[in-house]
């Protein structure tokens, strides 16, 4: 599946149409692995370098699965919500998702700190298919009534490594508490430290792990195998010591 097309994979025809018009034929590692087991609405916990394509990982499914069943959010409510800690990323994933969206036509809004708040809270009042937003700002609509998670359907987690460095875990887990259990939760990150695993312990089910290229093995540089064999040779002189000075006597 590493060398297949995107039309190799179970993409409805919307997608896959807009994926030709960005001129994308060819995965990325993370996406031919992540992909099929998110259009099977399981839940992933996915690690990869920044640029390997992680946006895309998320953006087709979460797509797909909207678009095919298609209903109305409810006032004040979103389908499906991404996490990430920055505003440069909420408009990145922003564009993502209207690029490759463009067929299918589902509502989104962006939910950052800064200005335009009340125009972010008139957007949600209707209802959104997908918000993607900063955790901050998230917590900040629900606590102001502005936005309601129990509907939510999908949770995506984008740079889970980089929000817990940043210290917002509180703000993390009062939206893991107003979500619905019932749900697709997908975390993704560039590292997977002890607390990321933690993390996706206590938030995913039957997940699957999937890894951009698996962890590689320590390497020897050529200056530790230098000294390597420097120690082995000394050690080797040093076991002949007792030997020579008994043929001596």
């Amino acid at each position: 599946m590493l060398n297949a097309s995107f039309s190799q994979l179970d993409l409805v025809e919307p997608i896959q149409r807009a994926l030709a018009a960005e001129k994308h034929q060819a995965p990325t590692a993370i996406q031919a692995k992540a992909i099929p087991h998110l259009l099977q609405g399981r839940d992933l916990l996915g690690q990869a370098e920044a640029g390997a394509g992680k946006t895309v990982a998320f953006t087709l499914p979460i797509l797909q699965h909207l678009s095919i069943d298609r209903h109305p959010a409810g006032a004040r409510k979103a389908r499906a919500l991404v996490l990430t800690p920055a505003r440069e990323r909420v408009t990145h994933i922003h564009e993502s998702f209207r690029a490759y969206g463009r067929f299918v036509r589902l509502s989104q809004a962006t939910v950052y700190e800064g200005p335009g708040k009340a125009a972010q809270a008139q957007a949600l009042a209707r209802g959104i298919d997908i918000v993607i937003g900063t955790p901050g700002r998230v917590v900040e609509l629900i606590n102001a009534g502005q936005l309601e998670l129990n509907k939510l359907e999908i949770l995506v987690l984008d740079e889970a490594d980089r929000m817990l460095d940043l210290g917002l875990t509180a703000e993390l887990k009062a939206i893991f508490e107003a979500a619905p259990s019932e749900r697709q939760t997908i975390v993704f990150a560039t590292t997977l430290p002890a607390e990321i695993k933690q993390l996706a312990d206590s938030l995913l089910t039957d997940p699957v792990t999937v890894w951009a290229n698996p962890p590689a093995p320590r390497l020897i540089t050529t200056a530790q195998s230098a000294r390597i064999r420097e120690l082995e040779a000394r050690r080797r002189v040093r076991d002949l010591l007792p030997e020579r000075i008994a043929g001596r006597r």
